[in-house]
């Protein structure tokens, strides 16, 4: 949930409990009042009768008078004292229903004579009033509440327009991009502090990723050169006259721990790339003409292990991808099912117009297939492979939002890769 969204509900519910809570407090107030006048004029009712009983023999009608029911009862002997006020029921046989009244009644002596007074005052009015004001009040919430939230809503919208704009820069951002990242001007303190540590932050990531970069390439370069160089003496040394057996075995292991850590070299160097979002240029490239490529290129690995391959091409699949990392995902794809087959075995390839399966034979994974796609991982740690070659297929694909799935069954591996659009 978005946070001027949080913000309009926490409004809303902190409304409403005060509106509740402000409700029952009005509520009881309101009753209070109602019922501290009623009993007052109970009260001045009952003081007039006993001074006019003080005083008169005979008892005056009341009714007309006050309005409201009211008996009065002299006796010529003195009764037992009582006061009672309270709310009472009483079933109205005229309008076959129960009417609420307010109760007072007095028994007291005067004179050694007792007398009652007992007086009923209609509560009705009280259920009206209060109706009326439970109906303005709710009236009067809904408007508030609405020109409330509609106030608050603008205010909020203004003062988090800065927080939006600054997190919309920070998604937009690429670390390639030539442009420092700029955070527009707020008068709030607390955006300000924060595209101030942001912009600190963007300034020293963008710098320490260039400096990796740069020392990246320059590593690589600076690493490929002596090795090219040492690469070419040793080849000048083995056509030298002269040289022993065991000498010449010695010169090749070299030079093949030499090819072996300048292929490593090229490999890390083309991970780096990929994880810095050095390969930007994208065109539609159909996988099948890869496929037959690749196919062409190794074709001497191919014969030289006598592998039977089959190509099924039920679809044509074209897809935006860079050139350079497409051809290489395919030649590796293609490459790892040769190197790790069997003298005599089968690669099985399948396309479709939005998936690639490549099948092999090959020994049984001896390692964990969730670490396959893994740098340095080899199934088979006698092999004389990089463990690089599906760490980088796993790499291009995350590059390029594909999905890569391998299933092994026995002596059977299987790789997928889904181009979903």
């Amino acid at each position: 949930m978005k946070l001027l969204t949080k913000t309009l509900v926490y409004f809303i519910i902190t409304s409403l409990i005060v509106f509740l809570m402000g409700g029952l407090l009005f509520y009881g107030i309101l009753k209070h009042t109602f019922y501290q006048q009623t009993d007052d004029g109970l009260l001045t009712e009952k003081n007039i009768i006993e001074e006019e009983i003080q005083h008169n023999q005979e008892i005056p009608d009341y009714s007309e008078r006050f309005g409201h029911e009211i008996e009065v009862i002299v006796y010529r002997h003195p009764v037992k004292k009582a006061f009672v006020l309270k709310d009472t029921a009483i079933y109205d046989t005229s309008l076959m229903q129960v009417a609420f009244y307010r109760f007072l009644k007095v028994a007291q002596n005067k004179n050694k004579r007792g007398y009652t007074i007992t007086i009923l005052h209609p509560l009705s009015g009280r259920h009206l009033l209060f109706a009326n004001v439970v109906d303005v009040m709710l009236i009067m919430f809904l408007v508030i509440m609405f020109i409330s939230i509609l106030i608050n809503y603008v205010i909020s919208r203004k003062l988090w327009l800065p927080f939006y704009e600054t997190i919309r820069k920070i998604s937009n951002y690429e670390l390639k991009d030539k442009a420092l990242m700029e955070f527009s001007e707020t008068s709030t303190f607390e955006f300000k502090q924060l595209n101030s540590v942001l912009d600190k932050m963007s300034r020293k990531i963008r710098q320490d990723f260039f400096n990796l970069k740069e020392f990246t390439e320059n590593a690589s370069h600076e690493i490929q050169t002596p090795l090219a160089i040492a690469k070419s003496k040793l080849e000048i040394l083995i056509q030298s006259e002269n040289l022993s057996k065991s000498q010449l075995d010695l010169i090749q292991s070299v030079d093949e721990s030499i090819t072996r850590l300048s292929k490593l070299n090229s490999g890390l160097l083309l991970i780096s790339k990929i994880d810095n979002n050095q390969y930007s240029e994208f065109k539609a490239i159909k996988i099948n003409s890869l496929i037959e490529r690749s196919l062409v290129i190794l074709e001497e690995f191919i014969k030289a292990k006598e592998l039977a391959v089959t190509v099924n091409l039920n679809g044509i699949l074209e897809r935006n991808l860079n050139p350079v990392l497409a051809d290489i995902l395919i030649n590796n794809l293609i490459n790892n099912a040769i190197k790790h087959n069997f003298e005599g075995g089968f690669i099985t390839i399948e396309l479709t117009s939005s998936k690639l399966t490549i099948s092999n034979s090959g020994e049984p994974m001896a390692e964990d297939p969730n670490d396959l796609f893994s740098r340095f991982k080899k199934s088979n740690k006698s092999s004389d492979s990089l463990g690089l070659g599906l760490a980088i297929v796993k790499k291009i694909c995350n590059f390029h939002g594909l999905l890569i799935s391998y299933i092994n069954q026995g002596k059977i591996h299987t790789i997928t890769i889904n181009f979903r659009k």
